[in-house]
């Protein structure tokens, strides 16, 4: 890639490599020992009574959505304003997407879910764009008064927190992400957390098979115990402890590396602010997860449209990413609800204006000022 400054790359040390040759020489690789210390650590950072790790965030999305009761026939409230996946997990249970605008911030307004509950409903399914939480009080509330599920997408948000709460402690069930572009990642993977056992236990039934015993409990532990039960019709979901390994050194390593991404935000904001651009909102209600630094492009102000500056930043060698294109745009989810690009006019500006700029804990102080020197080459002229 020569010079190129890559889009999300992971930050990869020699203790999360040696992690991996570790799992490989010790005879297990499958889910196991370094899956469940993996689970005791997010139980440790987040503060809930379980976790349950996974193979992706949207696999945990649909597990965490079955192990609630939701199937045939409901209706689950989200926003717009994310990846496909997060929709297409509902979709899979066999319930029905509810799309609810989002405010400036490009989380879902909270003000605007109580209009879009019917008798159908069954859960929120709110998302922390870009690791700044949701307005988890009002969420919260309202789903109490309704009797809802919140079943919270923190893909974007591990390490954030709300109130003097971490996210991951708050809902039903908080699902991360440990994808190769995140705060902390395993190349692959997710991990569930919750504080309501029966959720948790139906999940890990749920991906491993629907089975009584895992694989590490008949053949890995010492007191192993054969055979088993078949429960229920589960899937394979199960997240081997070759990745596992490597998420669970990357929480070791986190405080260095949300440091330096708020170090790279604040010097962002520093350099940008005089700038004709929108910068990410200011967040006080407790920390930002800093998984996405989002610029906006208003066309009436900058003179240009998104397309052009992400193309010309293109050509100075810095990749960006557009978080994202709001889903009530894309042809399935148009053409399935009969959606119309006004029908949620914030996440129609969001999704024409958002350009997201490169930010990783791996960025070197080169890199930084190559992207704010560019980014500042073209708006000043």
């Amino acid at each position: 890639m020569g010079n190129r400054i890559i889009f999300g790359k992971p930050d990869i040390k020699k203790e999360d490599i040696q992690s991996a040759v570790d799992v490989l020489r010790s005879g297990w690789i499958g889910m196991g020992a370094v899956t469940e210390a993996l689970e005791r650590a997010f139980v440790k950072f987040t503060g809930a009574r379980y976790a349950a790790a996974v193979t992706s965030g949207s696999s945990g999305l649909f597990l965490s959505m079955l192990a609630s009761g939701i199937g045939k026939g409901d209706e689950v409230i989200t926003s717009p304003m994310t990846f496909p996946a997060t929709a297409s997990e509902v979709i899979h249970t066999g319930a029905r997407v509810r799309f609810v605008d989002v405010d400036s911030t490009g989380n879902i307004d909270a003000a605007k879910i109580e209009r879009a509950v019917t008798r159908k409903t069954k859960a929120i399914l709110p998302i922390h764009l870009h690791g700044r939480p949701c307005d988890m009080s009002a969420v919260m509330s309202l789903a109490r008064k309704h009797g809802l599920m919140v079943i919270e997408d923190a893909a974007h948000a591990f390490g954030a927190t709300y109130r003097g709460k971490s996210i991951g402690n708050i809902g039903d069930a908080t699902v991360f992400s440990l994808y190769a572009t995140k705060n902390i990642t395993a190349a692959e993977g997710g991990v569930v957390t919750t504080s309501n056992k029966k959720i948790a236990d139906r999940i890990r039934l749920l991906r491993s098979y629907g089975i009584t015993k895992t694989a590490w409990s008949r053949f890995g532990k010492k007191n192993n115990k054969m055979p088993y039960d078949t429960l229920i019709p589960g899937y394979n979901f199960e997240i081997p402890d070759l990745l596992s390994a490597i998420a669970l050194s990357q929480m070791k390593g986190y405080a260095r590396k949300s440091a330096r991404r708020k170090l790279i935000w604040d010097r962002y904001n520093r350099h940008f602010q005089q700038l004709p651009i929108g910068l990410p909102p200011l967040y006080s209600e407790g920390n930002h997860g800093m998984h996405l630094y989002a610029i906006s492009v208003d066309r009436e102000k900058t003179g240009m449209d998104r397309e052009t500056v992400r193309r010309r930043l293109n050509a100075m060698g810095i990749g960006t990413g557009i978080h994202f294109v709001s889903l009530h745009l894309h042809s399935y989810f148009r053409d399935t609800y009969g959606l119309k690009p006004g029908d949620f006019p914030n996440a129609l500006r969001i999704s024409r204006q958002t350009l997201s700029l490169p930010l990783a804990s791996g960025m070197t102080e080169h890199e930084v000022n190559r992207v704010i020197q560019s980014v500042k080459r073209i708006f000043n002229g």
